[in-house]
């Protein structure tokens, strides 16, 4: 089954500028989350 733009997998057309705007919005500190931290904050 295939969508009216022929995409099989799903996405929709993004526009460069959104893209980077999305990617913007993410988190990155550039410090690196360790496994003990991880499990610090899960498992308290």
């Amino acid at each position: 089954m295939s969508d009216e733009s022929g995409s099989e997998s799903g996405d929709l057309p993004v526009s460069e500028a959104e893209r980077q705007a999305f990617h913007g919005g993410m988190a990155a500190s550039g410090t690196e989350t360790s496994e003990e931290d991880i499990d610090e904050i899960l498992y308290g």
